[in-house]
């Protein structure tokens, strides 16, 4: 029997499950007709969504963009939590959304991809500032970090940190290169926050972000 679905949740579902298998399979290895024999749909209902599979790849990327924005927000607006507390969140949940992400995530920054990766650079770090100037300032106020500026420091932080993490995603998690790239990450947000030499990397280690 022909299930039928409100429009918007069939396109969620179909990008859900395109996601999926990009993941697993790879995004070279996963077929159109692998997309819609794991939905269960004729190949004519994918094309009433998407024209091409480059179009879902488009769509997943926003979708993680979003996700990534959503996810900083809501800790941004966590009540019960000083800032050095939701910094360490924000490393946290960027590791693990990246970790858990990272076939699909290596493949959108690839050099043939550079449409999808100027995306990524150019929508995310605008949406990011506010949680993460939101964060510095409460810090500001917990005389946690030392800064007149708090926008300013969102920003400079997210370009910094964008510019010593570059590559990430081609490298072990744990390995001496990854550990540098955190460590120094961690090192320039702590000057750039004014925060206490080691205060935030202290507080990462304790949660097992760096060995």
């Amino acid at each position: 029997m022909r299930i039928t679905k409100d429009p918007k949740e069939r396109r969620k579902e179909l990008i859900a499950i395109a996601e999926q298998l990009f993941i697993e399979k790879g995004y070279e290895k996963t077929a159109i007709s692998d997309i819609v024999k794991k939905a269960k749909v004729a190949q004519g209902t994918y094309y009433y969504y998407f024209k091409t599979k480059e179009e879902i790849l488009d769509k997943i990327t926003d979708k993680y963009i979003n996700q990534t924005v959503e996810g900083m927000q809501k800790i941004a607006n966590e009540k019960g939590s000083n800032a050095l507390e939701k910094i360490i969140k924000i490393f946290h949940f960027s590791s693990s959304f990246r970790n858990n992400r990272k076939s699909l995530i290596q493949y959108l920054h690839e050099d043939k991809n550079a449409h999808l990766h100027h995306k990524f650079e150019r929508k995310l770090p605008v949406m990011i500032s506010e949680p993460l100037s939101k964060i510095i300032s409460q810090g500001v106020k917990e005389k946690i970090f030392d800064t007149a500026y708090p926008q300013e420091a969102a920003k400079a932080f997210i370009g910094v940190s964008s510019m010593v993490m570059q590559g990430i995603y081609n490298i072990k998690p744990g390995s001496e290169e990854y550990t540098k790239m955190l460590l120094a990450t961690i090192d320039f947000l702590e000057r750039i926050l004014g925060a206490k030499s080691g205060l935030i990397l202290n507080a990462y280690k304790k949660i097992g972000g760096i060995k």
